[in-house]
């Protein structure tokens, strides 16, 4: 199993809390191979989520590249349920630039 990151992209979201609250995460395309399946799943790498908005301007996208996942994104929920957590910290660089990230804002 590993990701591969495609694009330098980052996809701001805005979301409205039902508390009146509102909460703003930044995202990067990304798709998941499986060993066991013919294609990829695509999804979206969460790179943060805050209140503050201004913290989007510090976030910097993944380089294009594959990423293995680190054993430490697998874990056991409250309810006894395997869960992945995908995030910049679970990955470990297989082929990707490093030197090629890009600030964002």
């Amino acid at each position: 199993m590993h990701i591969e990151i495609e694009t330098l992209d980052l996809l701001e979201n805005t979301i409205n809390a039902k508390n009146g609250k509102t909460y703003y995460s930044l995202e990067q395309p990304a798709l998941l191979f499986k060993s066991d399946s013919k294609f990829p799943f695509h999804f979206r790498l969460r790179h943060v989520f805050t209140e503050d908005r201004n913290e989007l301007k510090t976030v910097s996208s993944l380089s294009i590249g594959k990423y293995g996942i680190k054993e430490f994104a697998f874990k056991v929920n409250r309810f006894g349920d395997l869960e992945l957590t995908v995030t910049s910290k679970e990955l470990n660089p297989v082929s990707a630039n490093i030197s090629s990230m890009q600030k964002t804002g």
